[in-house]
């Protein structure tokens, strides 16, 4: 994940600054490919979906309880992913 923050991308946004706090673990098994599949390391990726962001590029938040709701908001994290071989 580091790689991406080095790019300027983020899952979690403190104001408009992003940093990284959503994290893949892996076995030791995955890394090798022990387990049978394999895990693509140069493939972790921040998901950015149009329909999950705002006009500022950060997450739209489903809201809380001190904020306005947004029933088509998704979360203030954005999700991560990688491909696994097998």
């Amino acid at each position: 994940m580091w790689p991406l923050l080095a790019e300027a991308q983020g899952t979690y946004f403190r104001g408009s600054t992003p940093c990284i706090l959503d994290q893949i673990l892996v076995s030791r098994g995955l890394l090798t490919g022990e387990a049978g599949m394999k895990i693509n390391t140069a493939s972790a990726e921040v998901v950015y979906c149009p329909s999950m962001m705002t006009k500022n590029n950060t997450p739209r938040r489903f809201g809380r309880p001190s904020s306005t709701l947004d029933i088509d908001g998704a979360s203030d994290h954005l999700p991560v992913g990688v491909i696994v071989t097998g």
